[in-house]
């Protein structure tokens, strides 16, 4: 940090990695689907393993394009997304999305013991999602920037 400082950086973001502990109990997360469900209404869960259905290719590279757009960045210059009244808030999707990729990670590698994931500190709502879901703060990470000129 002291190098970074003093070569005319700012600390920009930081992002906090979390843990869970696997297995997650199938009953929980069948509780947390349960929740998800009943306020994200209106939409459907779709997955898949390893490539992307054809059908769903160009909706998923629209969702690839928003993913490099819409995270949190802080201080950091990036351009941002694109939002409107109707962007999906209050509707459990992150929580629905996170337990089923929990469920499929679960039965697709029986023998893992953990997953980490990272936000932005700034994000509270997936951190209070992976609260719930039960990850615990494993360390944080800092985005340095020097603007020039």
């Amino acid at each position: 940090m002291a190098f970074a400082a003093g070569a005319g950086y700012e600390l920009e973001q930081v992002e906090r990695s979390s843990r869970l502990t696997l297995p997650v109990p199938a009953n929980q997360l069948d509780t947390l689907e349960m929740e998800a469900c009943s306020r994200a209404t209106g939409y459907v869960l779709v997955g898949w393993s390893d490539t992307c259905p054809d059908e769903l290719l160009a909706e998923c590279a629209v969702l690839k394009n928003r993913m490099s757009k819409d995270v949190p960045i802080a201080g950091l210059d990036w351009e941002a997304g694109d939002w409107d009244p109707a962007r999906h808030r209050g509707k459990r999707l992150g929580l629905l999305i996170k337990a089923a990729n929990l469920r499929a990670a679960q039965h697709r590698w029986p023998a893992a013991r953990s997953v980490l994931t990272w936000n932005a500190v700034e994000n509270r709502h997936m951190l209070a999602i992976n609260n719930l879901l039960g990850f615990k703060p494993a360390g944080y990470e800092g985005e340095w920037q020097k603007r020039l000129g």
